[in-house]
């Protein structure tokens, strides 16, 4: 990125170094598109008509045939070393190719997707946050690798387990007894048991289950519905307008259900003793030294925000936390299944509108693994309705029949030489993917490292493979279909080039042959001289009541004590030592009398006096002096003496009729 932002900066201010003899041709049988040629290179007029647009510092498009043809001296100049950079083959380094490529498909990706479907996701997320949906389920686990046969077996599971409470076995009791989620069976804990969820909303679950949850009514027994966990049954127990969290602290002592009687007094102990001491203003101190909850002592106890059946799963601390009513209120002591705690109110936290969350919105939907899927899912359709798309399913299935037991270990080939290989699996408008095309990707993609059933992972592949082809074959095609995303891909193509073949001819030479350089600073040595100088202490007195007494410590040449002039405020006064340039230094100074004595300055609030030690007359500067200067000159040299190279290397023709046709005067 910063060598198109290098290219851009170059790119825009040549314009001031750039003169040239153009040749010009009015000739009225070239093609009324093409505004610029260089060799055989022919640059239609709207492109050259984006860039154009693209740098101008206004809007309006009132183009006068003055500013066109100004422009026009710097997009020649510009082309021409894109040409030359060309003609030398930086175009086709493998440097280049793997640099342009990166950025290509950068450039690519949101052409790639659906802003709309995005969208359209965001606002149904900002809606349910309105909503919470209270819901129970009964977990069976599938393993990690998601084996088809263990796949199977847990989806033929949850369907018994369905039958059953559509049979009449209470779900609850249900999820004790068949449930692989460990909290269904823990009574003392709410939260999970008998497959309890409590209240959530947008964002809180996983998005297959909250899809699900969402889209069903209230009493609906749901599923399977599959998720990264493994198969869910869910039965939605109700719906209600979500109430405003609130973000609560607390303090903590730890004394779960059951625990021995003496702990439990020990316990109740500790918490009254707390709540004895206890106020706003050594909450933190206090909650750090005594609280034993882990998570969040550190941190003055806080919870974050917390909901009326939501994740907390005591009801009990959210009907207190709840309760109080203004932030800042503390709570007496209470008991939960978890221990005794004490609460502090910190705010309510209300759903702000869609315009103030909506960015927030798209970055979490953008991010949704489960959302994505279904945009690019949603998208293909798109490519297939667009361009034609025509699948033939006879060559997939024998394709399913050349594979062989070795298909998912590293060892699998296959024969290119069958008859089925040249056989089409899909066309794409008129491009065919024919089965050999496709065993080709699968010697790079194959689920090898994968256990399970063959057949299901081949499809699977297969699936990826035409989902992958679809999206490079509408990638391919964005050029054609968006002339915003073709003018972007050449501007990054061209500024790269640039780049490198500045970088190869100018920049490297200016600072490597220093014999050069010298002999340039030699040549032009009058540029670089320093004006007249003044080598001085500046004093800035902010305390302006101890101006008479700094005055008369200066007209006596005595140095005032920083100490004492900064006793009752280290702020009063500052001082630097600074050698003064005339002309080109601060404005504060372009009063100053260029010798030897005291100066005073009054501004706004504050005085500067300035002691001049030493008056400097002009002088030339060493080189080491105006280094930075010198090569940028002399960067300046090279670059138009190589440009007077390139007229003479890539002649060019400029069409002057095309360039007026696009001035309004």
């Amino acid at each position: 990125m910063k060598k198109i932002l290098l290219a851009s900066i170059i790119f825009l201010v040549s314009i001031n170094t750039f003169a040239q003899k153009r040749k010009k041709k009015n000739n009225s049988k070239s093609a009324p598109s093409i505004v610029l040629e260089i060799g055989d290179k022919k640059i239609p007029k709207e492109d050259f008509l984006y860039v154009y647009k693209k740098n101008r510092k206004v809007e309006d498009t009132n183009f006068t045939y003055e500013d066109l043809n100004e422009y026009m001296e710097l997009y020649i100049k510009f082309q021409l070393k894109v040409v030359e950079a060309e003609a030398q083959g930086l175009d086709t380094l493998p440097s280049f190719l793997k640099e342009f490529e990166g950025y290509r498909k950068k450039l690519a990706k949101p052409y790639l997707s659906d802003d709309e479907f995005t969208k359209k996701w965001a606002r149904i997320e900002y809606d349910r946050q309105k909503e919470e949906v209270n819901a129970s389920h009964i977990l069976i686990k599938i393993s990690g690798e998601q084996v088809p046969e263990d796949t199977l077996k847990a989806y033929n599971k949850i369907l018994a387990i369905k039958k059953e409470v559509e049979s009449g076995l209470n779900f609850g009791e249900a999820a004790i007894k068949y449930s692989e989620d460990p909290s269904s069976k823990m009574k003392e804990y709410p939260i999970g048991y008998k497959g309890n969820l409590g209240y959530f909303s947008a964002f809180d679950m996983v998005f297959e289950f909250e899809n699900a949850a969402f889209q069903n009514p209230v009493g609906s027994l749901v599923g399977p519905v599959k998720t990264q966990f493994g198969y869910h049954l869910l039965k939605v127990k109700d719906r209600r307008p979500a109430k405003a969290k609130r973000n609560v602290s607390h303090i903590m002592i730890l004394a779960a259900n059951g625990i021995a009687r003496k702990d439990s007094l020990i316990a109740v102990e500790k918490i009254f003793a707390i709540k004895s001491e206890l106020n706003l203003e050594n909450w933190n101190e206090m909650c750090l030294k005594y609280s034993e909850h882990a998570k969040s002592k550190d941190k003055g106890g806080e919870l974050g925000a917390i909901k009326i059946g939501g994740k907390l799963g005591s009801p009990e601390f959210e009907k207190v936390a709840f309760a109080l009513k203004e932030p800042g209120d503390i709570s007496a002591p209470i008991k939960t299944a978890y221990g005794w705690h004490i609460v502090k109110f910190n705010s309510e936290e209300k759903i702000p509108s869609f315009e103030e969350q909506q960015k927030e919105l798209i970055n979490k939907v953008s991010k949704n693994g489960a959302i994505v899927e279904m945009g690019k899912v949603q998208f293909a359709e798109r490519i297939k309705k667009e361009n034609k798309f025509k699948e033939f399913n006879s060559p997939f299935e024998k394709c399913k029949v050349i594979i062989d037991s070795t298909y998912l270990t590293r060892g699998w080939k296959y024969d290119e030489n069958k008859p089925e290989m040249g056989l089409t699996l899909f066309k794409i408008r008129d491009k065919e993917y024919r089965v050999g095309m496709f065993f080709e990707y699968l010697n790079d993609s194959r689920s090898w490292y994968v256990k399970g059933n063959q057949d299901a992972l081949f499809i699977r592949d297969y699936e990826n493979y035409k989902l992958k082809m679809l999206f490079d074959y509408e990638e391919g095609n964005l050029s054609k279909k968006y002339p915003s995303y073709r003018h972007l891909v050449q501007e990054y193509r061209d500024g790269i080039l640039l780049f490198d073949l500045m970088n190869k001819t100018i920049w490297k030479k200016s600072t490597s042959d220093s014999v050069a350089l010298k002999n340039f600073y030699n040549e032009h040595i009058e540029d670089y001289q320093w004006s007249t100088r003044a080598n001085s202490t500046v004093y800035y007195l902010y305390d302006t009541t101890k101006t008479v007494q700094l005055r008369k410590l200066l007209q006596v040449g005595d140095a005032p004590n920083d100490s004492l002039m900064n006793s009752s405020s280290s702020l009063s006064m500052k001082t630097k030592v600074v050698t003064i340039e005339k002309g080109k230094t601060d404005d504060e100074f372009n009063e100053l009398k260029w010798e030897k004595r005291v100066q005073e300055f009054v501004k706004n609030d504050y005085r500067i006096f300035v002691v001049i030690d030493e008056v400097l007359p002009p002088v030339n500067k060493e080189l080491n002096e105006c280094k930075g200067q010198v090569i940028s000159d002399y960067q300046i040299k090279l670059e138009s003496d190589w440009i007077d190279e390139l007229k003479e290397k890539h002649k060019f023709i400029l069409h002057e009729n095309v360039l007026k046709s696009l001035s309004v005067n």
